[in-house]
C-alpha cells in the first residue's frame, strides 16, 4: 500500500472551476482495468435539506459566508434522473418541494439536489440515512399517525386464560378534532400470527370504540395483537399487543434501595403487603456484583460521551450470594457486605437483586442498581467531524478544571484465520502508531476541543488526567473503513424560558454554539416546517424570541442549524433541537375520584367521579383493578392528552454538504470528513398450547363502559367486591367532543381481621405439604377468635388449637400439613367465629397419579347370582340382553378423554356431537382449542407446529363441518 498527498490545484491548476470532477489513479501496466476512479464536487455552495411527510426543504447557502443565496434555482432529480421539480430560492435562501414531488417509490423516488448558475454548483444527495439527530434533542413518543391520531387504554397489561380483555380508543384527526365517523375494521391475531378474529367495530354514543373478548381457557400464552384499520385491508390506525399468561396476581410488594461507599455496600429490603401492612418474617435471600455504570442514566447531560478507555476489559466482580434470611417486623431487612473493587477507567455500578418468598409459595424480585463513587474524575470524550470534545467530570456528574495530555495514534488492523471447533474464525491484531499528541485545559464550564489531523482510516485518540484511573480512549473511522455517508456535527444546545405556552405568549430561546457565525432555527409543526428565523451567534451565543401562534396545541418543534464564520476550521457547523409544548389547560378535563374512606373486603365499592366544567355529553369509563395485578405488566393507563397532544419524535431526515467537504491542503492527503453511522421471555410452542389448570382464583377486575356524567357533571360506579384484601388501582378517563382527561387513585381494602388461606394452587395425589391461615388484626383492640377447619380430599396431621386471641395489630400464621389422599377437586373450608365472623373455602384440583383407567366387563349374570364392585371412582351401568354395544356409552367416553392435541380433541368433540342433549359449553370449549392449534393457513398438525398433515386436516374439518350442520358451531 502506497499513499500519496496531491494537491488539487496542481492537478486541475489554479483556474478552477465549480464542477464535478473524476479522479482516475491506476498503476503503472498496460491494463486499464487496474485503474480506479472517485468523484468529487467542487464548489462554493452548500446544502442543507429537510425531508418531512409534508415535503422537503432545501436550504441553500454560501460556503464563505455561510450566508443564504436568494433566487437561485434549484432542481430535485429522481433515481432515475428524472427532473421532480424545479424551485428557486427564496430571500432566505430555501426552495419548498411538496409532498407529491418526493413520494415517489423505486426509481421515482427523490435522489439529489443541485443548483447550478453564473459558474456557482451545489450538489447533495438526499436518499439513505440522514444525521444521526438521537443525541442532538431529537426524542419523545412515536410519530402520530397522519392520518388519525389516537389513546388507547387497556383495562391491564396482563390476561390469564379464561379472562376477559378489555380496550377503548378515542381518535383524533391532526387537527385536534374528534373523529367517530365510520366503522372500523378490528382484527387478532393470536401469538404465532394466525388469524382468529375480525369484525367492524362501531363507535358508541360516546364517541369511543370499545371491545371486549372472553379469553378462552385454553388460549395460547403470549402476545396476543389487536389491529384496527379504515376498513378490511384499509389504512392501518392501531397496533397494539396484550399478553396472555399464567399470571398470579402479587400480595406483597418489594422495594429495594442500594447505597456503598469505597469498601462497603448496603442494601436496604422493605416488604409489605399490598394491603398496606408490612410483610413480616417473609423468607428472603438474593445476589450482588459489581458491573459496568451506566453514566448518563444517572446524568443525562452526559448522554452520548465516552467515559474512560473504549476498548477496556469489562471490570466486573463474580456473583455475590445475598445469605437467606427473614424480614424483621416492620418488613425490613438490612445486609452490609464488604467489597474489593477492581480497577477501571469507566464508571462502576453495583448491582442487587433480592427474592422474597411470599406464603403461597410465589417469588417477588426486586433490583437496584447505584453508581460507585470514586475521588479521581472521569474523563469525558465525545467524537466530532474532525475533532474530539474531552472534559473531567466527578462522579456527582460536575464539570471540572485541569490539565488534559492526549495523543491521536493511527491503527493498523490485520486479520488473521484460524480454524476452531470445526469451524473458520478470526482474531483482529492491532498496532498504534503515534501520530500526534498534545495538552488542552479543561475549564470546569464548557470542554474543551481537541483538532485532530484525520486521514482515511482507524484512528484511537487517548486523553488521559493527572491520577491513573483519569484516562478516556474514543476509536474513531474515516472512509471505507467505516460506513461514509453519515456525518456528525456538533451540537446547538436550546433552552425556553417557559415549559408550555399559549396563543399570546412569547417564547424566548437561548442558544448555545462551540463557535460564533450565522446560524437560523426553523419551526415544525406536525411534521410541516412552517417558518424559518435567522440568527447570530455572538460568543456562542444567540436570543429568538418567537410569538405563540394558535393551532400550536400539538406543540411545535425547533431545529437549529449553526455555521462558523471561520472558513478553515474543523468544525464547520452545529445542528440542535428542542420542542415546545402548548398549555392545555383549555383542552384538559379534570375528573375527580372520590371514594370510601375504609372499604371492606366482599361489600360494594362505590366509585364517584366529578368532572368540574365538564359540560354537556361529558363521558367517563372507569376501571378498577387489583394493584398486584396491574402491577404485572407495563402501566395500559396513560393521559389522553399526552397521546393527542404531547412530545413526539418529529419524522425528519437532515442532509447536508457540510459534513463531506474536502479541505484542500498542501501538506497533507485530503479527508473525506465522514463519520461511520450510527422487561422477552418465550414458552415453548408446548408450554404455550397446555391447557392451565382450573385454579381457584377470582381476579378483581372491573371495567364499567362509557358512563354520561349528568347534569352537574357526577356520576356513580358501583363495584361488588369478593373476598379480597390488598390495594385498588381506580383509574377514569373522561372525554368529550372537545377536551380530554384522566385521573388515578388507589383505595385499600382491609377487613377488621385480616384471614388468607394459602395453599397450593394445585395438587397431584399423594402430594404432601404445608398450608397457611394467616389472621392480621387491623384494628386497635383485642379479638378473640375460633376456627372451625374443614377439608375433603386432604388428611391433616397435628393441626394447631382452634382458639385464639390476637393483640391489637397482631399477626399469626397457622400451619395445617396435609396429604392429599383422591383424585379430584380437594376443598378446605375455614369457619371464623367470636369477636370476628368469616368463612373462607378453597378448591384445589387434584390431579390422580394415572390417566383414568377405563375397564370394560360383558358378563353373563345367571338366575339368582350377584355382581359386586367396589373401589370406582366412576361406573356406568348397560344391561341388554341382546348384543352388548350401546353407541352412547363410547361417545361419553370420548366427550371425557382427559387429553388435548387436534386428533385427541377432535375426538373428545365427536363423542359430544353425538350425546343426547348436547353439552354446548364443553363443545364451545373444544371447537376454541381447535381454533388455538389450527396452523395460520386453517392447516393442523398434531400440537399446532410442525408440518401440516392433510388426514389430520380432513378429520378435524368434517368434524366442524357436523358441528356447522348441526347449528352448533360458535
Amino acid at each position: 500500500t502506497a499513499q500519496s498527498r496531491i494537491a488539487f490545484a496542481d492537478m486541475a491548476g489554479k483556474e478552477t472551476r465549480t464542477g464535478v470532477y473524476v479522479l482516475s489513479a491506476s498503476a503503472k501496466t498496460e491494463n486499464k482495468r487496474d485503474a480506479d476512479r472517485i468523484g468529487f464536487t467542487v464548489t462554493d455552495q452548500g446544502f442543507t435539506a429537510y425531508q418531512t411527510r409534508d415535503g422537503l426543504l432545501a436550504e441553500l447557502r454560501d460556503l464563505r459566508s455561510n450566508q443564504p443565496v436568494a433566487g437561485q434555482s434549484v432542481t430535485l432529480y429522481a433515481q432515475n434522473n428524472r427532473i421532480l421539480g424545479e424551485v428557486k430560492t427564496d430571500l432566505q435562501g430555501i426552495a419548498r418541494f411538496s409532498a407529491a414531488q418526493i413520494n415517489g417509490d423505486g426509481s421515482d423516488a427523490p435522489s439529489h439536489l443541485i443548483s447550478q448558475h453564473d459558474g456557482h454548483l451545489a450538489y447533495l444527495r438526499v436518499t439513505g440515512q440522514g444525521i444521526d439527530l438521537s443525541d442532538k434533542g431529537l426524542s419523545g413518543a412515536p410519530a402520530a399517525n397522519e392520518t388519525l391520531q389516537h389513546w388507547s387504554w387497556h383495562d391491564r397489561g396482563v390476561y390469564r386464560p379464561h379472562d376477559t380483555f378489555n380496550a377503548l380508543w378515542l381518535f383524533k384527526t391532526p387537527e385536534g378534532k374528534a373523529w367517530h365517523d365510520s366503522p372500523l375494521w378490528l382484527e387478532i391475531n393470536r401469538p404465532d400470527g394466525a388469524l382468529v378474529h375480525s369484525q367492524l367495530l362501531d363507535a358508541d354514543d360516546s364517541g369511543a370504540y370499545r371491545y371486549s373478548r372472553a379469553i378462552a381457557n385454553n388460549a395460547r400464552l403470549g402476545d396476543w395483537r389487536i389491529r384496527l384499520s379504515l376498513g378490511k385491508g384499509g389504512t392501518l390506525l392501531v397496533d397494539e399487543t396484550y399478553r396472555v399468561d399464567s399470571v398470579i396476581p402479587r400480595q406483597i410488594e418489594t422495594a429495594l434501595t442500594v447505597k456503598a461507599d469505597d469498601k462497603r455496600a448496603q442494601f436496604d429490603l422493605k416488604a409489605d403487603w399490598l394491603y398496606g401492612a408490612p410483610a413480616a418474617n417473609m423468607l428472603t435471600d438474593g445476589v450482588w456484583r459489581i458491573v459496568r455504570g451506566d453514566f448518563a442514566k444517572t446524568y443525562p447531560a452526559w448522554t452520548g460521551w465516552q467515559f474512560g478507555r473504549h476498548d477496556e476489559a469489562i471490570a466486573r466482580s463474580a456473583e455475590q450470594r445475598i445469605a437467606a434470611a427473614n424480614t424483621d417486623a416492620d418488613g425490613k431487612r438490612h445486609i452490609e457486605v464488604p467489597f474489593a473493587r477492581p480497577f477501571d477507567t469507566r464508571p462502576q455500578a453495583l448491582w442487587a437483586m433480592t427474592t422474597l418468598t411470599a406464603p403461597d409459595g410465589s417469588t417477588i424480585g426486586a433490583e437496584s442498581e447505584t453508581l460507585l463513587p470514586r475521588k479521581a474524575p472521569y474523563v469525558a470524550l465525545k467524537e466530532g467531524d474532525a475533532s474530539v470534545q474531552a472534559a473531567l467530570v466527578n462522579d456527582q456528574g460536575e464539570a471540572q478544571s485541569g490539565e488534559l495530555q492526549w495523543t491521536l495514534y493511527r491503527v493498523e488492523r490485520d486479520w488473521y484465520w484460524y480454524w476452531y471447533d470445526s469451524d473458520w474464525r478470526y482474531e483482529k491484531n492491532d498496532s498504534r502508531h503515534p501520530v500526534k499528541s498534545g495538552s488542552v485545559s479543561a475549564d470546569g464550564k464548557t470542554p474543551a476541543s481537541i483538532e485532530l489531523p484525520l486521514d482515511y482510516g482507524i484512528y484511537v485518540v487517548e486523553v488521559r488526567g493527572k491520577d491513573r484511573e483519569s484516562a478516556a480512549s474514543l476509536e474513531i473511522t474515516r472512509g471505507w473503513y467505516g460506513t461514509p455517508g453519515t456525518n456528525n456535527p456538533s451540537t446547538v444546545t436550546l433552552a425556553s424560558d417557559q415549559k408550555t405556552y399559549k396563543p399570546g405568549d412569547t417564547a424566548t430561546l437561548t442558544l448555545e454554539a462551540p463557535f460564533d457565525g450565522k446560524g437560523s432555527v426553523k419551526i415544525a409543526s406536525r411534521d410541516r416546517i412552517i417558518a424559518n428565523h435567522d440568527i447570530t451567534l455572538k460568543n456562542g451565543k444567540a436570543q429568538l424570541q418567537i410569538p405563540w401562534q394558535e393551532g400550536w396545541e400539538q406543540g411545535v418543534w425547533l431545529l437549529a442549524n449553526a455555521w462558523n464564520e471561520k472558513s478553515d476550521d474543523h468544525n464547520r457547523r452545529a445542528v440542535g433541537l428542542h420542542w415546545l409544548g402548548a398549555d392545555l389547560t383549555a383542552l384538559r378535563l379534570a375528573p375527580q375520584i372520590k371514594l370510601p374512606d375504609n372499604p371492606l373486603p366482599e361489600q360494594p365499592l362505590d366509585v364517584e367521579i366529578s368532572v368540574p366544567g365538564a359540560g354537556a355529553d361529558t363521558w367517563v369509563n372507569v376501571a378498577v383493578v387489583d394493584d398486584g395485578l396491574y402491577q404485572l405488566a407495563a402501566p395500559s393507563f396513560s393521559d389522553p392528552l399526552a397521546a393527542f397532544y404531547g412530545k413526539k419524535i418529529l419524522n425528519l431526515e437532515l442532509y447536508d454538504t457540510f459534513g463531506s467537504i474536502i479541505r484542500q491542503t498542501s501538506a497533507r492527503l485530503a479527508a473525506l470528513r465522514s463519520g461511520a453511522d450510527s422487561d422477552k421471555e418465550t414458552a415453548s410452542e408446548r408450554a404455550a398450547m397446555a391447557g392451565l389448570p382450573d385454579l381457584d382464583l377470582i381476579l378483581v377486575a372491573n371495567w364499567s363502559g362509557p358512563l354520561k356524567l349528568d347534569a352537574d357533571g357526577n356520576v356513580r360506579y358501583r363495584v361488588p367486591l369478593p373476598h379480597y384484601n390488598g390495594r385498588l388501582r381506580v383509574m377514569t378517563a373522561a372525554w368529550n367532543a372537545d377536551k380530554t382527561g384522566s385521573g388515578e387513585q388507589t383505595a385499600t381494602v382491609k377487613a377488621p381481621v385480616v384471614a388468607e388461606l394459602q395453599s397450593p394452587r394445585y395438587l397431584s395425589q399423594d402430594d404432601s405439604g404445608v398450608f397457611t391461615l394467616r389472621l392480621h388484626n387491623t384494628t386497635g383492640q383485642a379479638k378473640k377468635l375460633n376456627i372451625a377447619l374443614e377439608t375433603d380430599k386432604l388428611d391433616l396431621s397435628d393441626p394447631p388449637p382452634a382458639a385464639h386471641t390476637l393483640a391489637a395489630n397482631e399477626a399469626i400464621t397457622l400451619r395445617y400439613p396435609y396429604r392429599s389422599n383422591q383424585a379430584g377437586d380437594a376443598h378446605i373450608k375455614a369457619v371464623i367465629s367470636g369477636d370476628y365472623n368469616e368463612t373462607l373455602e378453597r378448591r384445589i384440583p387434584v390431579r390422580p397419579p394415572t390417566l383414568p383407567l377405563v375397564r370394560n366387563q360383558f358378563l353373563r349374570l345367571a338366575a339368582g347370582e350377584t355382581l359386586e364392585f367396589t373401589d370406582l371412582a366412576d361406573a356406568r351401568l348397560a344391561l341388554n340382553s341382546g348384543i352388548p354395544y350401546h353407541a352412547d356409552r363410547y361417545q361419553k367416553q370420548l366427550a371425557d378423554y382427559p387429553l388435548g392435541c387436534s386428533e385427541q380433541t377432535t375426538g373428545k368433540l365427536w363423542g359430544l356431537i353425538g350425546a343426547a342433549t348436547p353439552d354446548r359449553a364443553s363443545i364451545h370449549e373444544a371447537e376454541n382449542r381447535l381454533a388455538n392449534l389450527a396452523h395460520y393457513d386453517g392447516a393442523y398438525s398434531i400440537w399446532g407446529n410442525g408440518e401440516p398433515n392433510l388426514w389430520l386436516a380432513a378429520y378435524v374439518g368434517e368434524a366442524l363441518v357436523q358441528l356447522q350442520q348441526r347449528e352448533l358451531l360458535q
